[in-house]
């Protein structure tokens, strides 16, 4: 073998090599990012994900307090009465001026305040007001005395278990 046919057969063999290893390393590149693009598309699907149940769990909570609310508005007419009656029934004398509500459990339990006057003086006679459930399937409500500091300590411990500070379950009515 002459020294230019080896000379040669080097040159072919190192060119060989070089585009194997120039194919390896692009494949193994093209791997590299295939894999980032991956990562990145799990990623984002993760992510879409999580926001769509970040979604879904602020529409239940709003549909949950809207659920609240529309209950707290069909009860609290009937609230207001019964508090009305237990001042009329158990109170000869004394005038119900207004009504205030505390939502202690939306649609069945509350907190009324009676704003009372007897002649010139004005008290306000605190009542827990309840629903009741008829065997029968039949519903009333039923309010009954608390007392000033048992309502303020009721209310005290409602609103410390709801913090942070949420008005949104008291409302004042007052009656004309």
């Amino acid at each position: 073998m002459n020294l230019l046919t080896t000379g040669r057969r080097i040159a072919l063999v190192s060119s060989v090599v070089a585009a194997l290893l120039a194919t390896g390393y692009a494949a193994s590149e093209h791997h590299s990012v295939q894999a980032l693009h991956n990562q990145l598309a799990e990623r984002e699907s993760m992510a879409y994900d999580q926001a769509a149940d970040a979604q879904q769990v602020a529409s239940d909570e709003a549909c949950s307090q809207d659920d609240a609310q529309a209950t707290d508005d069909d009860a609290l007419p009937r609230v207001r009465q019964a508090a009305r009656d237990f001042i009329q029934d158990n109170k000869p004398g004394v005038k119900s001026e207004g009504v205030f509500t505390f939502t202690l459990r939306p649609g069945n339990l509350y907190i009324a305040g009676v704003d009372t006057t007897e002649g010139s003086q004005h008290r306000t006679i605190d009542l827990l007001v309840r629903l009741y459930v008829k065997k029968n399937g039949g519903q009333y409500w039923r309010a009954e005395s608390l007392g000033p500091d048992r309502a303020a300590a009721l209310m005290d411990k409602v609103s410390a278990a709801t913090a942070p500070a949420d008005d949104s379950a008291a409302s004042s009515d007052s009656e004309q």
